[in-house]
């Protein structure tokens, strides 16, 4: 709320809290939150967006931002500058899609190849949005 491209939309702050053993108004006060809804444990963060699209359809914001509590290698005070960076320098009333996460995933590691599993798909859509392709013989 105190980003200046996102203050003057007036913004409406909902955090899904999927965590039972937190208290959601303590939660409420200190992220100064509008919404605070408890959610169960499903489904990653993927579950909770569309929770909210389906459950907001027919009020849906022009903008709506999604982004996860931590990003995979980004510290606390780093998250809080990187996400405060992009949000004052790149996003505008007219970005279409701006992901909140970092897309080192998709970037760093051989066109969808990561530790955590292989996702070509993910990088092929990630391609799509930053127009460019991987090669057919992966990063070198």
């Amino acid at each position: 709320k105190n980003v200046s491209t996102i203050q003057k939309l007036n913004p409406r702050v909902i955090v899904y809290n999927k965590n039972p053993d937190i208290n959601n108004e303590i939660l409420k006060l200190l992220l100064e939150a509008d919404i605070i809804q408890s959610l169960p444990n499903l489904g990653r963060e993927g579950a909770t967006y569309l929770y909210h699209i389906i459950n907001n359809y027919h009020i849906i914001a022009n903008h709506t931002l999604f982004s996860q509590a931590g990003v995979e290698g980004i510290t606390n005070r780093g998250l809080a500058d990187w996400y405060l960076d992009r949000l004052e320098k790149q996003f505008n009333s007219s970005v279409g899609y701006m992901p909140l996460i970092t897309n080192s995933m998709i970037t760093n590691y051989d066109c969808g190849l990561h530790r955590t599993g292989n996702f070509p798909r993910m990088a092929q859509l990630w391609a799509m949005l930053e127009q460019s392709l991987c090669p057919p013989g992966g990063q070198a």
